[in-house]
């Protein structure tokens, strides 16, 4: 009852928004199932190009693993984060079930999102979200992952991505990372 009672106060609390500030999100999947193979992570990727001509936000890096997503925005003036969540997670939701051919919830529960701070929480959230796949055991280096900011980086594949010299410098010091 105590870890039930703690997820429904994780996902009734107010969520912390900041003006200007970027944050690292994360959206599960419902039961855990492992649904992004390559078609449904396109489609995902596909949902965020889509968003960024809707909404002003930046996608400073990206990653997209079996049954959950990491990513790492920076909304934009007039574009909040529960509104760019919403539409990327209710468009994909959409697709994804019109095209497998069910019905009802995708995504486990609302998106978790945390502001990053400081310098040093940039380049740690930065940092984790590319080392994800090997943690998770899917390659032995982390620029050979398809479905994420550092392989978009490296192959210079246009759309999702925010361009800027800082990310640029990050992108280069994670290009070796391996397990």
């Amino acid at each position: 009852m105590k870890n039930r009672h703690n997820r429904l106060n994780r996902c009734n609390r107010r969520r912390q928004l900041k003006p200007y500030a970027s944050y690292h999100v994360i959206c599960k999947i419902n039961r855990d199932e492992i649904i992004f193979d390559k078609r449904f992570s396109d489609l995902f990727e596909d949902v965020i190009e889509r968003c960024k001509k809707k909404y002003s936000f930046q996608v400073l890096n990206f990653n997209v693993i079996g049954n959950h997503v990491h990513l790492m925005l920076n909304p934009g003036k007039n574009s909040p984060l529960p509104r760019i969540m919403q539409w990327i997670n209710s468009v994909f939701a959409k697709a994804y079930n019109k095209l497998t051919g069910q019905s009802g919830h995708v995504w486990k529960e609302r998106y978790f999102s945390k502001i990053i701070e400081t310098t040093r929480q940039f380049i740690a959230t930065f940092e984790y979200i590319v080392k994800n796949p090997l943690e998770a055991k899917l390659v032995r280096y982390a620029k050979d992952f398809r479905p994420s900011g550092l392989y978009h980086h490296l192959h210079k594949v246009k759309g999702i991505l925010t361009e800027k010299p800082i990310i640029h410098k990050l992108f280069e010091r994670c290009k070796d990372f391996h397990r």
